[in-house]
């Protein structure tokens, strides 16, 4: 009974009092102290994902464990945790030994599947958990979960706490006789909060900028490119909007109006200041109320001090996503060079064993005025670089007007892209008719290849936005293979289905 009043005295009203009485021991008792020797342990990961499994277990409303069942289930794991082939099972049965004399866990034997008195085999044992383990597993999980919950100020948040404060100022101004402490303390936090935005924006600048000295991969580039795309469209136009806000509710504290009422609050604050005792002095709030939202005013107005922060970190953003534009179009450029060197390749594969590819090669890497250059360099003769035409005409005279006589062609001159655009979307309708896979086909020879190649290029590159153009567009699956044969070769690759794409509007 006496053990019960002194719980309720720690835990109510008189806390002071038990405190002082040296209650405090009360939190000690009925609690296991062995979880700080399982913590300090050579072997804590052991230990912790076998509880750990058995909460797990419990959740799934499986109170008690049989013994081989749940090494079996941890096995793996603490293997692979320790970088071990495999977890002996005398390991296991010495864990739980361990973890039984601590108290943390509880043992029973399973009576009803006892067949003899010599019967006693381990594997009849059912393991559980005990209440203070439990609680302490719960723990963890809460600690974890706060340590992925994100540490830094985000700008949007800090921005909607002042313009909520600064709306609190204006509704207390009222009777700023009752509400001129917190009227102060309010416009002093204010001040806090706007410091810890400048650091936040700054931060994100510092981050930004660093993005510019990493090299990234496609995948890589690509995700950074879509979250820039969020951050212009979403993040810079909510705090354009919250600043606007704060930029109206501080020229509402500005006024002829309110900035009065600023002044009396300021004044009943230092007046009820000097007639505390000095120990009970706060150390903030001595700065004026008026010359603050001044400052706040300068801060938040138009090309104020946010604003050039906000065009720091828009200036590196944009930065940031032209670098990594750049790079997913160089590596586009690099895959057409690349298509082109594999055709001229396979060009010289089918040449005769005695071909000679010295010129063969002089023609694929050579400069297209080599052949016109009648200084050329050989073996032995090194040319001399060229030197600029000179002109003998003091004044350049026009060249000489002629009728045509006979009318330009009206017909349009096809281009080499839409050369090709047009080949494929033969090749399709010849093999693709009624769309589907791209193994519903047979392909006939190696133009057959190409023009498959130069579908999967457009369909895939650049989030197949070429295609798409054509109104057609690719569906991939990765977990599902598919085989291509043709009298040319073979290729495999994920299943891969040719859909048509019907634009709106």
């Amino acid at each position: 009974m006496q053990d019960d009043n002194n719980s309720s005295r720690l835990l109510g009203e008189q806390t002071l009092a038990a405190f002082e009485a040296g209650e405090v021991s009360l939190l000690l008792e009925n609690r296991n102290q062995n979880l700080g020797s399982m913590f300090a342990s050579e072997f804590a990961l052991d230990y912790i994902q076998i509880l750990y499994r058995l909460l797990m277990f419990r959740r799934e409303h499986e109170l008690e464990v049989l013994r081989n069942e749940l090494f079996d289930s941890v096995k793996v794991g603490i293997a692979t945790s320790g970088n071990n082939d495999i977890y002996p099972i005398e390991r296991f049965d010495q864990a739980m030994k361990q973890l039984e004399d601590w108290s943390l866990v509880n043992k029973r034997l399973e009576k009803t599947r006892l067949r003899s008195y010599k019967d006693v085999r381990r594997d009849r044992f059912r393991f559980s958990l005990t209440d203070e383990t439990i609680s302490f597993l719960t723990y963890l999980e809460d600690r974890y979960q706060n340590d992925l919950l994100p540490r830094d100020d985000d700008s949007i948040n800090l921005l909607e706490f002042i313009l909520s404060a600064l709306k609190q100022i204006n509704k207390a101004l009222k009777e700023p006789k009752e509400n001129h402490a917190s009227i102060v303390f309010s416009m002093c936090d204010v001040q806090e909060k706007t410091a810890r935005l400048s650091q936040n924006l700054n931060r994100i600048t510092v981050t930004l900028g660093n993005f510019l000295l990493n090299v990234y991969s496609p995948e890589e580039a690509k995700e950074i490119v879509s979250g820039l795309d969020i951050y212009f469209k979403s993040y810079l136009m909510q705090l354009t909007q919250l600043r606007m806000k704060i930029l109206h509710e501080l020229e509402r504290l500005a006024s002829e109006e309110k900035s009065p009422q600023l002044q009396q609050c300021f004044l009943l604050f230092q007046e009820n200041q000097r007639k505390l005792p000095r120990i009970m002095r706060v150390s903030h709030g001595h700065e004026n109320t008026i010359d603050q939202v001044t400052r706040l005013l300068n801060y938040y107005r138009r090309n104020g001090r946010v604003d050039k922060l906000c065009g720091a970190v828009h200036d590196n953003a944009m930065k940031v996503l032209g670098k990594l534009t750049s790079f997913l179009k160089e590596l586009e450029r690099r895959s057409n060079r690349l298509e082109f060197i594999n055709i001229r390749l396979k060009e010289l594969a089918q040449k005769d064993e005695n071909f000679d590819p010295q010129f063969f090669l002089w023609n694929l890497i050579g400069s297209a005025a080599t052949p016109l250059d009648m200084n050329d360099s050989d073996d032995y003769h090194k040319a001399e670089p060229p030197s600029p035409r000179s002109s003998h005409g003091a004044r350049r005279t026009p060249p000489k007007t002629f009728t045509r006589t006979k009318p330009l062609a009206e017909k349009h001159v096809e281009t080499h892209e839409e050369m090709r655009t047009r080949m494929l979307l033969e090749f399709i309708k010849k093999h693709y008719l009624q769309n589907g896979r791209l193994d519903a086909t047979e392909l006939s020879g190696m133009e057959d290849f190409q023009q498959l190649t130069l579908l999967l290029k457009y369909g895939i590159l650049g989030e197949g936005k070429r295609l798409k153009k054509e109104d057609f567009k690719l569906k991939i699956d990765q977990n599902k293979k598919m085989s291509l044969y043709g009298k040319a070769g073979k290729m495999q690759g994920p299943e891969t289905v040719l859909e048509e794409f019907k634009h709106h509007g």
